[in-house]
């Protein structure tokens, strides 16, 4: 869905009317985004608002729009990992295609950006809700370096 920006809502909450009119609209579609809305105990946000995301998240989801929760760095993507929601998060450069990460949660780097002839729209990693294990991303693009010291912090 999102080539950048984030789900509807403001700040930090998300906006569950406008979230699940997506979700109906992608119905059948295996429609597929990403999302950095707190929908874990995070520091400044309260509870309220993210038991809230988790829930939106969590029906949009059940509706067929899955949504990635997208974490920070690999011990990030473990802590969201326990919602059972799908997960991906930016991993070290020079990571290994397949690894685990540091809570034994299965991590697979992004076939699209270890292929010369996988792209997205063939792999589609991503719009699977149920895959059981994280998509680790490559740092690419004009902000790899500082998206590099996040992962690996």
């Amino acid at each position: 869905m999102n080539q950048a920006g984030d789900l509807p809502g403001a700040g930090n909450r998300i906006d569950s009317v406008r979230l699940n009119q997506l979700a109906k609209a992608s119905a059948g579609k295996r429609g597929f985004t990403y999302t950095h809305k707190p929908v874990i105990r995070t520091e400044g946000v309260p509870d309220k608002v993210t038991q809230g995301n988790l829930r939106t998240v969590r029906k949009a989801v059940r509706e067929g729009f899955t949504i990635n929760l997208s974490g920070n760095n690999v011990e990030h993507a473990d802590r969201l990992a326990k919602t059972g929601l799908p997960v991906a998060t930016v991993v070290p450069p020079g990571s290994p295609a397949r690894f685990l990460s540091p809570a034994g949660n299965r991590v697979v780097v992004c076939p699209a950006q270890r292929s010369d002839t996988t792209t997205c729209d063939t792999c589609r990693l991503c719009s699977k809700p149920d895959r059981g294990f994280i998509v680790g991303f490559l740092p690419h693009g004009t902000g790899a370096k500082k998206v590099s010291q996040v992962a690996c912090q």
